[in-house]
């Protein structure tokens, strides 16, 4: 039964908001991450909301 949840958590988390959060932190600033990250700074702030959504059940 975990199992079965760690695996629909998996298959549901959007892995390139995980690593624009992680950049985030390891940087310090949402400027500094959207440098790392190559993105201008108004796409990881949309990113970094988009994070903070709880994801869709079902």
């Amino acid at each position: 039964m975990a199992n079965k949840r760690l695996e629909r958590f998996a298959h549901n988390l959007d892995w390139n908001l995980l690593r624009t959060f992680a950049v985030v932190v390891e940087e310090g600033s949402i400027t500094a991450a959207a440098s790392r990250l190559l993105l201008q700074q108004p796409a990881v702030s949309m990113a970094l909301k988009r994070w903070r959504k709880p994801p869709a059940t079902g």
